[in-house]
């Protein structure tokens, strides 16, 4: 459905004379990342970045991740696998990784033993938008 809507919406943006549309779309992580997401299905994230390919033009897919201080809410140091790019974040100021430069040394074995999940992740998205200090926001308010 989110393939065909896009589509769609695409499609209208170039028959109302943009030949060729910027599209800017916001999605969870299981629908952006570029390749096969977690559920074994292929994203929108692959098919914008397979169009743009087709096009002649590129996509930039980001994850933004929490980096908390710990026992505070969420966080992704909580999470062992994904060290080596929670390190890079600080609970006091928002950071962004680009995860592109990395996958050239995977690629050449001078970087190995990563877990499957973090390699996903480095070759399903671009770079990574570490948020420092992140709080629930509305989460608790719509489950009171």
């Amino acid at each position: 459905n989110m393939k065909m809507l896009f589509s769609e919406n695409y499609e209208a943006a170039v028959r109302a004379g943009d030949s060729v549309p910027k599209v800017l779309i916001k999605l969870g992580q299981w629908h952006i990342l570029k390749g096969i997401n977690w559920g074994r299905s292929y994203t929108l994230g692959n098919f914008v970045m397979e169009l743009a390919n087709f096009k002649g033009t590129q996509s930039f897919n980001m994850n933004i991740s929490l980096v908390n201080e710990g026992g505070e809410y969420w966080s992704l140091t909580d999470y062992p696998d994904f060290d080596p790019i929670s390190r890079a974040g600080d609970p006091s100021r928002w950071v962004v990784v680009d995860l592109r430069p990395i996958r050239s040394y995977i690629h050449a074995g001078r970087i190995t033993g990563l877990a499957s999940e973090l390699e996903r992740a480095i070759f399903g998205f671009d770079a990574v938008l570490l948020v420092g200090g992140g709080t629930r926001a509305s989460f608790e308010l719509t489950t009171q």
